[in-house]
């Protein structure tokens, strides 16, 4: 089943236990060095696999181990690990803005949830609200599915060795939950109505360009939002209480934007009473292209999707009247049938249509149907995606409606009632768009790579390798990655241009899905919003793990939820200048050894670091363990700020549209320097 997940280039094992302990590039070409160090995403895609083959099990045994389940390390003093200075090997004083040390942890990987996302008690039922729903289950079961990643990641991660930046493997699952080898300290703490906890600071996988790279192909999206009058009322119950069907809304299409990988393409359309069908248009045209190689951010990054966010975010509902929704997406479809000229093909064209169906007026399915199959009649590969937005208050005519629609045009209907983890809701969407690669062996056969990029708390260029992981019916469940720096590696042996050669071919290797799934297949992507379109009869594919995440969402639980830990919290565990560890060190391994060592007796204080040498061929480690405390000032850190993109200028004041877009479009291929903000994984206190 998994012989999709395999390499398609030669790959080349670590296997001398001094190549995996030194963490250097090896002899060889570019593509010889980075064959091996995509082995931290195709072993971790793999293993991943198989864990989610046994997630039931997994599931059941994680009930009664909740230490698996920490944002945290475990305590201190009973951890193996070293106090390193990503600075390579520099001791700046505390105010010096290039102060990184962190305490990392080869034993074991930890979490961390994305921005307001929780992992809270399952609360009692209550009919028609978002917590009946218990999405929540999710995040518990993707901690737990996944913590067996662990062994293969101390198998494939090197430790560094002297002014090495160390190697980081990472899972990103559906749900939102982050996964990162070796553990870096997080924060945990209880949520504010004591419903859970949640991991500190936020980081949403989902958003991140492994992420997105991995799982998709390029695509133009073009999101409908119906601005009918009943968007003012609130989205459910509980904890989302108070907060309106259009700022969930606007939410899901900042998401949906964040979500967006290179080259990708976005459009937004609006439909309501007062203003009929328009396409929203900034001073960037009506389409905004990501250029930044990087995916966008609303608040920073590619300013044509900056532009296209605050426009929405000031958009505002109807008061009175019927929504013409049909008008609405016979717009939205002939925005999608654009030609545009971006020096990259477009693989996929995808509508998400977001209503509350509740002012829909004289809509009808056969309207809708019609308009939708006269495109794909154009474009077979044109997708739509409709979901009716709320827990509470929606028709279930108008659900009915829509369902009826995506049955008869190989569509897929979901529902967007969870304001806190929107891109769960929508999980129908990233699945719809990750059924393409999964069926195209041009796509799911190849690691995806992303640009060099400069990650802001070790200071370094580095590139990052990621792969997909499917469950046994081809459902997204997510996606293995990691990074490592570039002056570590590569550049000691290559330049630049080579790297950018190597990672420009690569692109070019990219080919689109001509795909056109199945029924059987599309119906296992409706299950997860709870209705299927009755065509399943004769497809043994159907069937679905009960533990799958493309499974509705169950009332009850047997995952133990989340405590607050009892350990040091984040502020004592980063390091600034050097880190006085009071431990002894071990023994230098073996070459039988493995990554990770066990504690010695206690000594005087310990220089902290890892040396390695080199001798008869077998690489030396010294590891400092065993750390009992890392007394430092919390170091300032500087604003995170980064070098912004230029202007997307149109050529003309009236200018908008696809000429805008080729007119503000940079030359895609020659992949230039970007030094974005990767909202890194190792950066836990930057402002």
């Amino acid at each position: 089943m998994y012989h999709r997940l395999k390499a398609s280039l030669l790959v080349v094992f670590l296997t001398a236990a001094g190549q995996r302990a030194s963490g250097q590039a090896v002899s060889g070409s570019i593509a010889t060095v980075m064959a091996q160090k995509e082995q931290i995403a195709v072993q971790g895609a793999r293993s991943a696999a198989i864990n989610e083959e046994n997630a039931c099990a997994a599931i059941a045994a994680c009930g009664i181990n909740p230490s698996a389940l920490a944002c945290t390390l475990a305590p201190v003093s009973s951890m193996t690990t070293i106090c390193l200075n990503t600075g390579q090997g520099e001791q700046p004083a505390c105010n010096n803005a290039t102060c990184s040390n962190l305490l990392l942890s080869y034993d074991q990987s930890n979490i961390r949830l994305p921005d307001g996302v929780g992992v809270k008690k399952a609360p009692a039922p209550n009919p028609g609200a978002v917590n009946a729903r218990l999405r929540t289950n999710y995040l518990q079961r993707d901690i737990c599915v996944q913590k067996q990643l662990d062994t293969v990641y101390k198998s494939v991660v090197p430790q560094p060795s002297g002014s090495d930046i160390p190697d980081f493997a990472y899972y990103g699952g559906a749900s939102g939950v982050f996964r990162i080898f070796p553990a870096v300290a997080y924060d945990q703490s209880p949520l504010a109505d004591g419903s859970g906890v949640q991991c500190s600071p936020s980081y949403d996988p989902r958003r991140r360009p492994w992420y997105a790279g991995a799982a998709s192909q390029t695509k133009l999206l073009v999101i409908l939002l119906d601005l009918g009058p009943f968007l003012n009322s609130p989205i459910a119950f509980g904890t989302a209480a108070g907060v309106t069907k259009l700022a969930a809304m606007k939410a899901a299409t900042a998401a949906l934007f964040e979500s967006l990988r290179a080259f990708d393409v976005v459009a937004v359309v609006t439909v309501s009473n007062s203003t009929g069908a328009q396409v929203l248009t900034t001073a960037y045209g009506q389409f905004a292209p990501v250029t930044t190689y990087n995916v966008p951010r609303v608040d920073k990054g590619d300013e044509a999707i900056m532009a296209l966010d605050a426009a929405v975010q000031n958009l505002t509902a109807a008061t009175s009247g019927t929504t013409d929704l049909l008008s609405g997406l016979t717009r939205a479809l002939s925005v999608a049938d654009f030609e545009l000229d971006l020096g990259k093909t477009i693989c996929e064209r995808v509508v998400v249509v977001l209503t509350d169906g509740l002012s829909l007026g004289n809509t009808t399915a056969a309207g809708l149907t019609a308009a939708v199959q006269a495109q794909q009649l154009r474009r077979k590969e044109t997708s739509v995606l409709f979901f009716s937005v709320g827990a509470i208050g929606r028709s279930a005519q108008s659900d009915a409606l829509l369902q009826q629609v995506s049955c008869a045009t190989g569509s897929v209907w979901g529902k967007l009632d969870d304001f806190e983890n929107s891109l769960l809701s929508m999980y129908p969407y990233f699945n719809l768009l990750a059924a393409r690669s999964f069926y195209n062996p041009g796509v799911s056969n190849q690691t995806y790579f992303t640009q060099r990029y400069t990650s802001p708390s070790r200071h370094v260029d580095i590139i990052s390798p990621a792969r997909p992981v499917y469950d046994g019916a081809g459902n997204l469940v997510g996606v293995a990655g990691g990074d490592f720096s570039l002056q570590s590696t590569l550049l000691r042996n290559f330049s630049l241009e080579e790297v950018d050669a190597e990672l420009n071919s690569r692109i070019t290797l990219e080919r689109c899905s001509n795909v056109t799934l199945s029924e059987c297949r599309l119906e296992t992507i409706r299950q997860f919003s709870g209705y299927t379109c009755g065509t399943s009869s004769g497809c043994p594919a159907i069937v679905v793990s009960p533990c799958s995440i493309a499974t509705p969402p169950q009332t009850n639980s047997s995952v133990t939820v989340l405590q607050p830990p009892q350990s040091s919290p984040l502020s004592d565990l980063l390091c600034c200048g050097t880190c006085a560890l009071n431990a002894a060190p071990l023994p230098a391994p073996t070459a039988a050894s493995s990554n990770s060592t066990s504690g010695g007796g206690l000594s005087g204080a310990a220089v902290a670091g890892i040396v390695g040498g080199s001798v008869g061929g077998l690489v030396f480690m010294l590891a400092v363990i065993a750390a009992l405390w890392c007394c430092c000032r919390r170091k300032t850190h500087p604003d995170g700020k980064v070098r912004q993109q230029g202007a997307l200028r149109p050529t003309g004041a009236s200018m908008n549209g696809p000429a805008a877009a080729r007119a503000s479009e940079p030359a895609r291929l020659s992949r230039p320097f970007a030094e974005v903000d990767e909202e890194t994984m190792m950066n836990p206190n930057r402002d």
